[in-house]
């Protein structure tokens, strides 16, 4: 069979396929002429607010990492990861050897400095002793007195004290190992109560939504349906420079479940107030995005009208518009619009 033959099969059996078409496949056509069948839903205005939802990382009330004020080896380490503790226990404390002589050492060399102001001064009362003399052992023990205030100290500040209820975080040191001055020890969160905090980053638009007090509900995958109720306590007033977003805190009730630092919980908050607002179905969209949404409108003459909108938010299933200049009397068509035009007939069904 040569190419001419060939190229004549193929065409017609290409003719052959296109005639065979069903008419049922093709969408309705554009024809003023045909009624295009629609659902349509009506809108009311709304005023429930509708809720901010993010998600973020569970904290302890606040974290920081504790260190010992001078070098040593540490001699115990008393609270292992995940321990809690109550405020006033001592979580850590250094080997008290070398530190209790340099105590003794700065206490007997205060008591030879007082000896030696007591005798220069005797001395001076009988002329055998100049006032320089005397001046300089005045100054001697002044600087006794502040070494030994400096080793007292150091000796208190031997042991790291919990500052208040709480849990370990992570351990960085081990016992019989050698800590240096500010060097971290433990990082611990302070519990307060049952109040964790969420951290969760919203975006300028989200944020002018919410003020301090408003309350919110947090979802965690380890308790899979429960709300944990939660209120917002800090607003803050710049974004993060790194993600552009501003951090917003949830104080967290833990309602007697055993939640963890580090928990990522989705969270749906509630501002106190809205504007009044239209709530209109996604599924009435029929073309648009973020900052412009095409939705049909059915009028009165049996026909149906195209309104360009701009949506002040958008959900997983809807959107919302300000009410300002827009009215819905006969609703919004959500079935049948993508194969609507200007000026074709509609006939409304039931979903029933």
């Amino acid at each position: 069979m040569n190419s001419s033959t060939i190229l004549i099969t193929f065409l017609s059996l290409l003719f052959i396929l296109q005639g065979c078409k069903k008419e049922y496949s093709q969408p309705p056509s554009a024809d003023r002429n045909e009624t295009v069948p629609v659902r349509v839903e009506p809108l009311a205005v709304q005023t429930s607010p509708i809720p901010v939802q993010s998600s973020g990382r569970l904290e302890t009330a606040s974290e920081t990492n504790l260190s010992f004020l001078i070098g040593g080896i540490i001699e115990h380490l008393n609270f292992s990861e995940g321990a809690s503790f109550q405020e006033g226990d001592t979580l850590a404390s250094l080997d008290l050897v070398e530190i209790d002589a340099q105590v003794q050492k700065a206490r007997e060399a205060l008591a030879k400095a007082r000896r030696d102001l007591e005798r220069i001064t005797g001395l001076y009362s009988d002329s055998s002793a100049t006032l320089e003399q005397v001046q300089d052992t005045e100054t001697a023990l002044e600087i006794a007195e502040a070494e030994y205030e400096i080793a007292t100290f150091n000796r208190r500040h031997a042991s790291i004290t919990a500052p208040g209820d709480g849990v370990i975080l992570k351990k960085y040191a081990e016992e019989q190992e050698l800590s240096t001055s500010g060097t971290p020890v433990y990082r611990i969160g302070i519990t307060r109560g049952n109040r964790y905090l969420l951290k969760t980053g919203l975006t300028d638009k989200d944020v002018l939504r919410i003020r301090n007090g408003n309350q919110a509900e947090v979802y965690f995958d380890a308790y899979p349906g429960r709300a944990f109720n939660a209120t917002v306590t800090e607003v803050p007033a710049s974004a993060d420079p790194r993600t552009g977003t501003y951090e917003v805190e949830l104080s967290v009730e833990s309602e007697g479940a055993l939640l963890k630092s580090g928990f990522i919980g989705k969270a749906m908050i509630f501002p106190s107030s809205s504007q009044p607002y239209y709530r209109i179905p996604l599924q009435a969209m029929v073309e648009g995005g973020q900052h412009r949404a095409r939705i049909f409108v059915p009028l009165e003459n049996g026909t149906a009208e195209p309104l360009d909108l701009t949506p002040d938010y958008i959900g997983n299933d809807f959107f919302t518009i300000d009410t300002t200049g827009v009215a819905f009397k006969h609703g919004v068509i959500t079935e049948g619009a993508s194969y609507l035009r200007p000026g074709i007939k509609i006939s409304i069904y039931s979903s029933n």
